[in-house]
């Protein structure tokens, strides 16, 4: 796998990473807030902004395994080419007697 595309992976998942990071810190500080009293739209927009910051530096720190990538990768290619081969059409009157 050239350089390049494992670079590309692994921004990925980085990116996957920080979405999932948001998502619960968004959940966990929403659901905190609620407890205490009614939310707004502006504690809502302030919530999901500071969760945006905080993921992103925690993004930043998370370890991608590269070499659990590369046959991920290679399983997705070998997937992708079944799809793409026809598969035979069966004879329906086989199963008619």
């Amino acid at each position: 796998m050239k350089k390049s595309k494992l670079k590309s992976l692994v921004k990925s998942e980085r990116k996957t990473a920080q979405k999932d990071i948001k998502t619960g810190l968004v959940t966990a500080i929403t659901e905190a807030a609620a407890a205490y009293g009614k939310g707004s739209k502006k504690l809502t927009k302030q919530i999901e902004q500071s969760a945006k910051q905080l993921s992103k530096i925690l993004a930043k720190d998370v370890k991608i395994d590269k070499e659990a990538l590369k046959p991920a990768k290679e399983e997705a290619k070998a997937v992708e080419i079944l799809k793409k081969i026809k598969p035979a059409k069966e004879d329906v009157t086989a199963g008619v007697s």
